[in-house]
């Protein structure tokens, strides 16, 4: 049962869309002083009230319009816990978060006072570096998308690709919903003690579901801040319902050929973003792209270039596909080193340990036109599950959409994978909205067939069992394996190791993509020679050894993530037969099984 008092709760803190706002006047104030005597105003519409610039997404058709501060990007009783009914209860997870507000918005303000003040840059210690990080994550994880992941009243409503690792960490746990999950991670991440030693990585992993985890660590240590402003004033950033929880980078779906599901299939998360106003764009940049710090650190640079050879291959690691790529931002610099010939080094008297008073000093990078549209394009891009977009300046809004509808399809509007109805529709409403203003143009977009593949769910549950490998062996417990680990015994005998095993799966999978992306790129091509082409690669696979160093464990993608399948009774042979006669054994078995 809902509690009565209903309140109202923002996937995105006042404080932050206040960046965004303008006081409210009364249209129909007469005189100079534009004063408002005897008119009735809406709630929350009152001279002076802070209000957002908009376009409505849920209007039909689109349509401008302002909104208060206090009434825009949330909805009512998002943290409601159903099973609860106490007002105390309801406000469990909001009172943690409005905690962290508190101490977030002290931060955001240090960035824009500092800019207000045409400083061009600012100093932030490591606890309000981390405490920042912590913040942006919590805006993704406790969005509107992790609302609807989570918000069920029973495991089977939860119908996410880790369902089943969800089931498994609910009944250890003792969960019961879902949303019990939601709430606890919550409530571990935003108590948790970031140290600078880092042991919070491993506390985390061991209280938190192992994915979500994961991908907190992640957020955290593998990519770096960097607060960019339009280098003119013709140019803003956008702010959009979902703006913190997207990102940039490669993004591929497939398509199951019995069924017609279409999923994810490979992503790289190369750039998020998180507006703090229309001149202000913090962006998280991932550390698969080099830097030049990375010169003065040869075991930083090899980790860092190993990373990108497993992520993208030979051919694409020292060409990251990312359009933000010649983006000019550069990692904080700090006051435990300095420059010696030339070159980074820790300064006369310190060690390679970290203190939460290192301090790190981030400057405002002036960023070209085009940097901000591409910025803005990924944002509208991924509105269209949307309902609001707000903004500085109308006429700077209408040129940003002006440019997105037009451009030829650089930050988007790739028409393909499980939502191109709803992509689609959105490009076109956008279309319909502007020719209201008295727009002209055509609206151009791509539309791309989504690659077929044989099994979807296979491809999922072949994901699964990966992570469920992943979580195993990071515990320790090869008995944690389950299923996997009749598998993981034929991999050993290949020579492989938990050392190895990360490194050859992702080998595996990135063989799997590669004729995914063969297949989608020829599209249209005479079927006779598309046949050759995958003909041409699996013989190329063939000839690669069983374990090829720290490489590829299998001849084929498919074949290493079915950690166990018909293809294992070849791997006795293996050290008694050529690795490509084993290879051709195992691939053929696990294809006519």
């Amino acid at each position: 049962m809902s509690s009565t008092n209903q309140e109202y709760q923002h996937f995105i803190p006042q404080f932050l869309l206040k960046n965004y706002s303008r006081p409210f006047s009364c249209p129909n104030a007469k005189g100079r002083a534009k004063k408002c005597k005897g008119h009735k105003h809406e709630k929350l519409k009152y001279p002076g009230d802070p209000i957002v610039n908009l376009l409505r997404l849920t209007s039909e058709p689109f349509k401008l319009d302002v909104a208060p501060v206090a009434r825009v990007f949330g909805q009512w009783d998002m943290y409601e816990d159903i099973k609860n009914t106490t007002n105390t209860e309801h406000r469990r997870i909001e009172g943690m978060f409005g905690r962290m507000e508190v101490q977030a918005s002290r931060i955001f303000r240090k960035i824009t006072n500092a800019f207000n003040d045409g400083k061009p840059n600012l100093w932030l210690t490591r606890d309000e570096r981390n405490l920042l990080r912590k913040f942006l994550f919590l805006l993704k994880y406790r969005g509107s998308a992790f609302h609807q992941r989570f918000y069920h009243l029973d495991s089977e409503s939860y119908s996410e690709v880790d369902k089943e690792l969800l089931h498994d960490f609910m009944e250890k746990r003792g969960f019961e919903r879902p949303l019990d999950v939601w709430f606890h991670n919550l409530e571990v991440i935003m108590s948790l003690e970031m140290d600078p030693n880092k042991e919070w990585t491993e506390k985390i992993k061991q209280e938190v579901f192992h994915g979500d985890a994961m991908w907190f660590i992640m957020h955290v240590e593998y990519s770096y801040m960097a607060i960019c402003t339009p280098e003119t004033s013709e140019e803003e950033f956008i702010l959009t319902d979902n703006a913190y929880n997207i990102f940039e980078g490669p993004n591929s779906f497939v398509e199951d050929s019995k069924t017609g599901k279409r999923a994810g299939d490979a992503w790289v998360n190369l750039h998020e973003f998180a507006p703090i106003s229309p001149k202000l764009m913090l962006v998280l940049r991932s550390c698969l792209i080099p830097s030049p710090e990375e010169e003065d650190f040869p075991q930083i640079k090899e980790e860092n270039t190993e990373m990108r050879r497993l992520v993208f291959g030979e051919v694409l690691a020292d060409n990251i596909p990312s359009i933000l790529r010649d983006l000019p931002v550069e990692k904080a610099s700090n006051n435990y080193t300095e420059m010696v010939n030339g070159k980074l080094a820790l300064k006369p008297g310190r060690n390679n340990s970290f203190h939460k008073d290192d301090r790190f000093r981030f400057s405002f990078f002036p960023v070209e036109t085009r940097h901000v549209r591409l910025i803005n394009g990924i944002l509208l891009d991924n509105s269209y599950i949307n309902t609001t977009i707000a903004f500085g300046t109308e006429r700077v809004f209408l040129n940003t959409l002006d440019w997105f509808l037009t451009e030829p399809c650089e930050s988007g509007k790739i028409i393909t994978g499980p939502d191109a109805n709803l992509r689609l529709a959105h490009v076109r409403n956008l279309a319909t909205f502007m020719r209201s203003t008295g727009w002209e143009k055509e609206a151009v977009w791509v539309e791309r067939p989504t690659p077929i593949v044989d099994d979807v769910e296979k491809i999922r549950l072949n994901h699964l069992k990966f992570r469920q490998a992943v979580e195993g062996l990071e515990n320790d417990n090869r008995k944690g394996l389950g299923a996997c680990w009749k598998g993981f015994v034929s991999y050993e005998r290949l020579g492989g190791s938990a050392l190895t095993m990360f490194r050859d799966f992702d080998q595996a999978q990135r063989m799997l993509d590669l004729r995914i992306k063969i297949d989608a790129w020829s599209c249209g091509v005479e079927e006779l020679v598309r046949v050759r082409n995958r003909f041409l690669l699996i013989e190329e696979y063939m000839n690669l050894p069983c374990l090829t160093g720290q490489g590829a464990s299998s001849v084929s993608a498919e074949v290493a993530f079915n950690l166990e399948g018909p293809e294992d009774q070849f791997v006795q042979n293996y050290g008694m037969m050529h690795p490509v006669e084993v290879n051709n054994f195992m691939y053929y078995a696990s294809i006519t099984a």
